[in-house]
């Protein structure tokens, strides 16, 4: 059974710990019109970059979440569906 969501982001958070190699990485753009101030932050294998560090007039990709990846693309079976863990994403 493959694991899910929250589980896969602890286990990333784990092997990034351990210094296991990255095996891909991503980002992913998200929207405000909130005023973020700072720069980019790093917790763990995620990184914050702030890409607009002023006010804002409109709904803009503000923020910018990169995912190291540290654990090997599990590949389910296509012959049997399994929603169990679906989440609408891969560690968001």
């Amino acid at each position: 059974m493959a694991p899910n969501a929250r589980d896969r982001f602890f286990e990333n958070w784990r092997a990034f710990a351990n210094s296991q190699p990255l095996e891909w990485c991503f980002e992913v753009p998200l929207f405000t019109d909130a005023w973020l101030t700072g720069d980019s932050v790093v917790v763990g294998p995620y990184t914050f970059l702030n890409t607009i560090a002023e006010p804002l007039n409109a709904v803009k990709p503000a923020l910018v979440v990169r995912v190291n990846d540290h654990l090997k693309w599990i590949v389910p079976e296509m012959d049997i569906t399994n929603t169990d863990s679906y989440n609408g994403g891969t560690l968001s």
